[in-house]
């Protein structure tokens, strides 16, 4: 009995270190492939390298990292291969021009897009991020305002600040989101009915799992007439608008005019206040699953935030690695309740360049991509 009791000990034993080789082996396999995609990824600096972003993108391989230094941007960016780009600073890097996203794994961050008056706009293109049949689409950290009407050039109605139109797989965190005001009839020049209505925050449609982080988003005011024979003032913009069997979630976010989705359309809201005209409400609710949110800032340094929600008490490993797939550091690896969480990691001690940020709990895993720069 003896014997048989030690041979039982030590097959246990022998099974528990082979199901965590195992388990090392597919964890390592999981951020290798990750780390593939990006091995050969290279940063471009817009103006050094090239002169305008679009010429960055036509000129770089699928993966690389556009970086944008301060500056005024006017051209047109159409975004149609897999690539991050970043600008040094949301404050100082202004586009006023659309830009409009034909592909997958593409990120955006630290941008302010402006369309300003509908009259300044010769190229048509009055919304600010239009994404059209993407997905797996990060935009962070963005201020985002449409174009206003104008009645000199009869469009009388503001624009949304962003489409998102036949895609799936989109995080928006910490954006602002602003529809353009609507223009107001003065009564002159046939502009008597010219009250117009202000835009959506954002336009959503034939879209799925798309999800809303600390964002502030507001429909643009309606029209306000210089002459009372013009009538009263148009309509304000809705926040969201969600049709045609689109589902979204907001999270720890604030929305001005309120919402609007089709019957076909769901729309969660967790940690939200919605503020119309009349009402102020506030939805409370966990998160029903888990979310790594893009680190902030990105790029950094020397240090950054990493936040990420769980929707029940789980076991929580956060670790971030090289290129080379080489573990630095472990940021997490305890067990944590439910709800949203947020850990900073300080890099000071490690060099300038691209780092993956991986977190395991339970059967979910993800990782985001993390740039150093000094």
């Amino acid at each position: 009995m003896a014997v048989r009791s030690t041979f039982s000990e030590h097959t246990d034993s022998q099974n528990t270190y082979q199901g965590k080789k195992m388990k090392n082996t597919i964890i390592l396999l999981a951020v290798t492939s990750v780390l593939m995609n990006y091995s050969f990824s290279e940063i471009i600096k817009v103006p050094q390298d090239y002169s305008s972003i679009q010429t960055a993108i036509d000129s770089c391989s699928s993966r690389d990292t556009i970086l944008v230094s301060k500056g005024l941007y006017y051209n047109v960016i159409i975004i149609d291969k897999p690539l991050t780009l970043i600008g040094i600073d949301k404050d100082s890097v202004i586009l006023y021009s659309q830009i409009t996203i034909k592909a997958s794994d593409v990120t955006l961050q630290n941008i302010k897009i402006d369309m300003g008056i509908a009259d300044d706009l010769f190229n048509g293109n009055l919304t600010c991020i239009l994404i059209d049949s993407s997905s797996n689409v990060r935009i962070e950290n963005l201020y985002l305002k449409g174009a206003d009407g104008d009645n000199l050039v009869f469009i009388y109605d503001g624009y949304w600040s962003m489409e998102i139109d036949s895609s799936k797989d989109i995080s928006i965190l910490s954006v602002s989101m602003v529809g353009g005001n609507g223009a107001g009839g003065d009564g002159s020049f046939n502009h008597y009915h010219a009250n117009g209505s202000g835009g959506n925050g954002i336009n959503i449609t034939r879209s799925e799992n798309i999800n809303m982080d600390s964002c502030s988003i507001s429909g643009g005011h309606g029209g306000i007439p210089s002459d009372p024979r013009v009538g009263g003032q148009g309509a304000n913009g809705n926040s969201i608008v969600l049709r045609d069997s689109s589902v979204a979630s907001v999270i720890n976010s604030n929305l001005v005019y309120g919402a609007s989705k089709d019957s076909s359309s769901t729309l969660s809201l967790i940690n939200t206040t919605v503020s119309t005209t009349s009402v102020l409400r506030q939805q409370n609710s966990i998160s029903n699953r888990f979310i790594l949110l893009q680190n902030h800032p990105n790029p950094f340094n020397p240090s950054t935030t990493i936040s990420f929600t769980l929707p029940i008490r789980s076991y929580v490993s956060l670790k971030v690695y090289d290129i080379l797939g080489k573990e630095i550091t472990v940021i997490a690896n305890e067990e944590m309740g439910a709800g949203s969480h947020s850990i900073q990691w300080n890099a000071t001690n490690v060099s300038s360049g691209v780092y993956f940020c991986r977190m395991q709990a339970g059967t979910y895993s993800e990782t985001k991509r993390l740039l150093l720069l000094r």
